[in-house]
């Protein structure tokens, strides 16, 4: 009796043991939670609301856009597709301030949040086209707005390429955040070679 116990113990610890390797790998999420070279549908199964913007599938290139809030801040969140594969996300900050400095603070909260979940950027720029506000850093906001001063950053991971950007024009300010796969953004950089090539 006690060899039966025995021989049934050990066979349910054998049983135990060995699902792990039968249930499938979890694949971590590249952005939001989808990964990359996910169809428009797999990508829609992730999100719990409807996009706003949804492209012809028949076309090489598609997008998906819906609304929501990243750290307080209202944002409309971008797919693409290249032949139907998942090749970049984008979070365009929508948050409007009557004050230009404001947005010089929304890109400082995103960068310590993206900071804080990837470590440290490679790549930390403050670039000047014109250097009129550069020594006044209380007009800086405004150098932004009309195009004087840009900032970037950029992260890594093993999968993604992650760019902060803020950027401005004619006193419209724009602050992204882009992920970009490494392994299908020849896709993108193919398709854009084709479409010239046609104009030429």
């Amino acid at each position: 009796m006690r060899n039966l116990f025995t021989l049934a113990s050990t066979l349910v610890l054998l049983c135990i043991c060995s699902l792990p390797n039968s249930w499938p790998e979890t694949k971590p999420a590249d952005f939001r939670g989808a990964t990359w070279g996910m169809s428009p549908d797999e990508v829609k199964s992730t999100e719990p609301g409807t996009p706003f913007i949804e492209g012809k599938s028949s076309e090489p290139k598609m997008a998906l856009g819906y609304k929501d809030i990243i750290d307080t801040l209202s944002c409309h969140v971008a797919y693409t597709f290249i032949h139907g594969k998942l090749v970049s996300g984008m979070y365009m900050i929508k948050e409007e301030h009557t004050n230009p400095t404001d947005y010089l603070d929304d890109f400082k909260r995103l960068w310590v949040a993206l900071s804080e979940k990837y470590g440290k950027p490679v790549i930390d720029r403050t670039n000047w086209k014109n250097e009129l506000y550069k020594n006044d850093p209380s007009h800086w906001g405004t150098a932004v707005a009309v195009g004087h001063m840009t900032k970037g950053s950029k992260w890594e991971t093993p999968n993604t390429d992650i760019i902060l950007s803020l950027h401005g024009d004619n006193f419209k300010i724009g602050l992204l955040i882009t992920y970009t796969s490494k392994e299908f953004k020849h896709l993108d950089e193919e398709l854009k070679n084709k479409e010239v090539k046609k104009k030429l």
